[in-house]
C-alpha cells in the first residue's frame, strides 16, 4: 500500500482545531491510515483532572466504533 503522507498530516491539522484543551493550550490532532485506505482521525480533550483522552486514543476509537 502506498502511504500518502501529506493527507495524513492534512488530516490530523484539521482535527487538531477540534481539541479541547483549556489547561495545557496545547491543541493535538492525530490521524491514522487503516488496510482499506480510509483515514481515522482523533483530537485531544482535556478534563480538570487531566485524565483526558489522548489524541491517538481518540483516533483509534473513530477506527473501531
Amino acid at each position: 500500500m502506498q502511504i500518502d503522507w501529506t493527507a495524513l498530516e492534512k488530516a490530523a491539522k484539521k482535527v487538531r482545531k477540534m481539541a479541547y484543551a483549556p489547561y495545557s493550550h496545547f491543541l493535538v490532532g492525530a490521524a491514522g491510515l487503516a488496510d482499506d485506505g480510509n483515514i481515522y482521525t482523533g483530537c485531544n480533550v482535556e478534563s480538570p483532572d487531566y485524565d483526558g483522552t489522548h489524541a491517538e486514543e481518540a483516533a483509534l476509537a473513530s477506527m473501531v466504533g
